[in-house]
């Protein structure tokens, strides 16, 4: 079956700047998408069933988005991102993005063994994943 994939790229800058949730994220991200600067026509269903929600919750969703500021609708129901989303999340690109994808610095497994908090709220390192080396494998990462 020839299926075109569907998917978001999750920015955690983005996401802590817009300050919503990872739900409120993907539905903006695919809006935006779809939209290409007019305004996105598909269904509140269709989406409702792309991101495996209820029609009722999306559309719950899309009126705290309308809210922020962040989502438009017209008279006909259809939807689009406001330029205060596309200044902080399309035009903008944040730091992360460039850190990891574009200089393609770190490997998967260095960037899993990332140092994060844990719940107390101390540094600790997630050394949860092992390089090739350790693992009696060659580096392909270089």
């Amino acid at each position: 079956m020839n299926e075109t994939p569907k998917y978001a790229t999750l920015m955690y800058d983005v996401l802590d700047v817009l300050e919503v949730s990872i739900s409120e994220y993907f539905y903006l991200d695919m809006v935006q998408k779809l939209s290409y600067n007019r305004w996105c026509i598909k269904s509140i269903e269709n989406c409702a069933n792309d991101m495996r929600i209820s029609k009722r919750g999306l559309i719950k969703m899309r009126e705290r988005l309308i809210e922020k500021g962040l989502l438009q609708k017209n008279i006909k129901g259809y939807t689009k991102v406001t330029k205060n989303y596309m200044d902080i999340a399309v035009n903008k690109v944040p730091k992360s993005v460039n850190k990891v994808h574009s200089t393609g610095e770190l490997s998967a497994y260095k960037n899993n063994n990332r140092i994060t908090k844990n719940s107390y709220g101390e540094l600790s390192a997630l050394n949860r994943y092992k390089s090739p080396a350790q693992m009696g494998m060659p580096d392909l990462s270089v």
